[in-house]
């Protein structure tokens, strides 16, 4: 930039290119440029960003989507913790032989619990899934895992046995 003028991208006579779209997610709709992703126009002038500002304003927006990243990740981790959680409350159902409807009572007694003890954890406690349809899908899942992996095992088998009981037990 010779002489201290400003370069004016208008006077270059740049063109919005096609591949822009399938590369960076932008159309041109009334000379401007449009993100696909948040339905936001952008200017396409950063006359104010050059040298160190341009880095650190890279950086600042970098740091900023890091940060968007390591939230959907702790959301995303407390999701599946409640999963799990759920599944567990399923195994414990099935295997003491209760009534699925059960689940709901144990979670309004774990958060009376977590609300004495604990309640910064409360919102965590709630998001655990435990009705009845919950409760029979995961015991279902738990079983036709169990038939898989005895599936997977018989199959290595170099020989087995089956004894029966006639009691009708």
């Amino acid at each position: 930039m010779a002489g201290g003028k400003k370069r004016k991208i208008d006077s270059e006579c740049r063109n919005f290119q096609e591949k822009w779209m399938n590369s960076y997610f932008f159309v041109q709709r009334d000379e401007k440029l449009l993100c696909l992703i948040c339905k936001e126009t952008v200017a396409i002038k950063y006359d104010g960003y050059v040298g160190l500002c341009w880095e650190q304003k890279i950086g600042k927006l970098r740091e900023e989507v890091g940060g968007l990243t390591k939230l959907f990740n702790k959301k995303r981790k407390e999701n599946e913790a409640a999963v799990r959680a759920s599944f567990w409350m399923a195994h414990i159902l099935s295997k003491e032989a209760k009534p699925f409807s059960e689940g709901e009572c144990m979670k309004k007694c774990i958060l009376a619990v977590v609300e004495e003890l604990c309640p910064e954890k409360k919102s965590a406690i709630e998001t655990v899934s435990l009705s009845r349809m919950t409760i029979t899908r995961q015991v279902e899942d738990l079983g036709s895992d169990l038939l898989l992996q005895l599936k997977t095992k018989a199959g290595q088998f170099e020989m087995f046995s089956i004894a029966t009981d006639e009691s009708g037990r």
